[in-house]
């Protein structure tokens, strides 16, 4: 996973990895054991923090 921002590599990592299954387990998403780890599904944008959430040009593709 890769995560941009404005044209700047923010973060990467791979799911399921030791290092991504220990992150969760130290954080507060520990609870769900299946935690960011399905294949597909619908995609969510949820702030968790107070005022407006504002999405412009947001792009999703599937790579090949």
């Amino acid at each position: 996973m890769q995560h941009w921002l404005n044209g700047r590599k923010i973060i990467d990592y791979e799911l399921a990895s030791p290092d991504w299954t220990s992150r969760v387990a130290a954080s507060k998403f520990a609870a769900y054991p299946r935690y960011g780890l399905a294949s597909q599904g619908l995609i969510g944008l949820q702030g968790d923090h107070p005022g407006a959430l504002a999405i412009r040009h947001l792009r999703i593709r599937e790579l090949p």
